[in-house]
């Protein structure tokens, strides 16, 4: 029981840290998308799942997950579902997390054309939300709509994957 419980306390510790850079990276990444926070958060990214990847630590996870009381074995198991999507090969982590990372950094950067003339999200919004007019509408909600072709070979890729 206290081996299961150190056990959930080690990996959380060790987690904590990669998951709190993680996230300020995916923030900063989507306030401001320049290369150098999509690199950061690709970084990160990894990082993170490198540790989750953690085949031993991964097997003694699973040993333990029936061990302890009723909130370790439930932390063991969350801990479990959270790293067996990274128990595979390193590269193909390693792709996954570019190809994400690639993305979201084009989805941010993407601005849809009004009027010809490129507009962020919250233009189209209120484009959408205050405009009488349903040809401008219509201009507004197609351009919304055309991160996705932007997106789309590396999304398929992701699925694929």
């Amino acid at each position: 029981m206290d081996d299961a419980r150190a056990l959930a306390d080690h990996a959380e510790e060790r987690l904590r840290p990669l998951s709190r850079e993680r996230n300020l990276a995916w923030w900063d990444a989507n306030v401001q998308a320049t290369a150098e926070h999509e690199r950061r958060r690709a970084a990160s990214e990894l990082a993170y799942s490198n540790a989750l990847a953690d085949a031993e630590l991964f097997a003694s996870v699973q040993a333990a997950a029936a061990d302890g009381d009723a909130h370790t074995r439930r932390r063991l198991q969350l801990l479990r579902n959270r790293m067996l999507p990274h128990q595979v090969p390193a590269r193909l982590r390693e792709r996954i997390v570019e190809l994400e990372a690639a993305v979201e950094a084009r989805f941010s950067r993407h601005r849809g054309v009004v009027h010809g003339e490129e507009v962020d999200d919250n233009e189209i919004k209120r484009i959408l939300r205050e405009s009488d007019d349903p040809a401008e509408r219509r201009e507004a909600w197609e351009a919304s709509k055309t991160v996705g072709a932007a997106v789309a070979d590396d999304v398929r890729e992701l699925a694929r994957l």
